[in-house]
């Protein structure tokens, strides 16, 4: 079974709703804690070291539990849309 263009265009558009909002309660978060000033002081410090310092610390990140736990989220959320809607 197919879905019709007008079904995908409205599913992928409400997952990138649900991602905007999950991104905006994310930079809240970080305002709202002052963790912003440290967060783009450690982005410059990753940006003079160069890609390797970067990519360590994408991999760092992504395997904390700050950032596992949404991920987490996410991807159930994409599993559930995929068999709702588009299987």
């Amino acid at each position: 079974m197919h879905m019709s263009n007008l079904k995908l265009k409205r599913v992928l558009m409400i997952s990138l709703i649900v991602l905007g909002v999950i991104g905006c309660l994310l930079l809240s978060y970080l305002a709202a804690t002052g963790a912003w000033g440290w967060t783009v002081t450690t982005i410059e410090s990753l940006i003079t070291q160069g890609p390797a310092a970067i990519i360590s610390a994408i991999l760092a990140v992504l395997f904390s539990y700050y950032c596992l736990i949404p991920l987490v989220i996410i991807v159930l959320y994409l599993i559930f849309v995929y068999f709702v809607y588009i299987r």
